[in-house]
């Protein structure tokens, strides 16, 4: 590790905490597809300072940027600045940690030009870097493991439903069970028709559903019923050159073409997955994704059946519900929750920073490598 640079980037508990971002796209600022949106829960979170927004866009950039600081915390965005280049962002300003949101194939390298999170552990800086972890294959990643492990920094990973307390209470329920859990069901249905991006629909460049997106349900399924027998997957999918992967409401570019209309067929990603597999516990587990519903409202739900218990979560990302059937009974007790796991693993992370401990951080960069092997093989066999 550089230690000129990480004694810089080091805080004492009563400083200002100085973040930066790299990527100004939705993920970190917001956007219509969805609840994504990390610099309105930070700017919230008291002792924080905005100091940079890298992006290649630098007019998106000074735009995210223009709108938050005359917005209702401009204060905290008061002094932040723009950069094209990220290495100019951290050698300039040397921020004590980042938030990484950027496309799955332009970070998770160990070399240049996309080795982001090797180059910020080198300089002692905290990251929260959104998943998916990249677009490296899980055997090349190690060596991006292998550097951030010998660093120093701070390191989330933007697995946000590890925090909600939908979650946490399931997670008591079937512990308490005498089997554990024994069934793991998943089902997550896209809502298409916004997505405008020809790069999520390109696999070569997002890395596909699985990767990109179904990946948070894949990493619940560890997280509730504990490893999965990679072996055992088996997984089934309807292509874009199935007839039943023919999308009635294609989003179109601004020359008003489909936007996948140019990306090679054996690069599209695909239009339903469904993945089974065992985990080394001896339960069973599911996936069922799919990118079919129209408009910007997901339908997403999780099942997880025990001895003498059935758990149901509902619409985690917006209205979030989980019913839970218990031993020797017959009826489902419902419960509502309005917690926001964003925010939740949002404070963890400026609390790690703060502390200098992992402790409140739910997904490691370590852990969180387990999970994309996971999403990387049923992402591999979809084709």
């Amino acid at each position: 590790m550089d230690n000129s640079i990480a004694q810089n980037t080091s805080i004492m508990n009563n400083d200002m905490v100085k973040l930066a971002f790299i990527g100004a796209g939705g993920v970190n600022f917001g956007g219509a597809e969805g609840p994504w949106d990390h610099a309105s829960r930070f700017e919230t979170i008291a002792g924080v300072e905005f100091v940079g927004v890298a992006d290649v866009d630098v007019l998106r950039a000074s735009n995210a940027l223009a709108m938050r600081q005359a917005g209702p915390y401009q204060k905290v965005w008061a002094t932040c600045q723009v950069f094209a280049d990220w290495r100019q962002m951290i050698a300039k300003i040397r921020p004590n940690a980042v938030v990484i949101g950027l496309q799955p194939d332009k970070h998770g390298q160990s070399d240049p030009p996309h080795d982001v999170e090797v180059t910020l552990a080198k300089h002692g800086i905290a990251m929260l870097i959104e998943k998916p972890l990249g677009m490296t294959p899980p055997n090349k990643l190690n060596e991006v493991a292998y550097a951030l492990e010998k660093s120093d920094s701070i390191i989330s990973v933007g697995y946000m439903f590890r925090y909600a307390e939908a979650i946490t209470k399931m997670r008591q329920v079937l512990k308490d069970t005498p089997s554990g859990p024994c069934v793991f069901l998943g089902r997550y249905n896209c809502a298409y028709s916004t997505i405008n991006r020809i790069a999520w629909w390109d696999k070569r460049r997002s890395g596909g559903p699985i990767i990109e997106q179904a990946t948070h349900f894949l990493d619940l399924a560890r997280f509730i019923c504990g490893e999965v027998d990679l072996d055992s997957i088996q997984v089934t999918t309807i292509d874009a050159a199935n007839p039943m992967g023919q999308l009635s409401a294609m989003p179109k570019d601004s020359t008003d073409t489909e936007v996948d209309r140019n990306v090679p067929s054996t690069a599209k990603i695909p239009r339903t997955t469904l993945a089974q597999w065992c985990f080394s516990t001896g339960a069973v587990g599911s996936l069922a994704h799919g990118l079919l519903l129209h408009q910007q409202r997901y339908e997403a739900s999780l099942e997880v059946w025990a001895d003498g218990v059935h758990c149901v979560l509902t619409n985690p990302y917006q209205m979030c519900r989980l019913g839970i059937r218990r031993s020797g009974l017959e009826e489902t007790d419902w419960q509502d929750f309005d917690d926001d796991p964003y925010l939740a693993e949002d404070i963890a992370f400026i609390t790690a920073v703060r502390e200098g401990s992992t402790q409140l951080v739910r997904s490691t960069y370590a852990d969180a490598m387990k999970t994309h092997r996971l999403s990387w093989t049923i992402s591999d066999q979809s084709g």
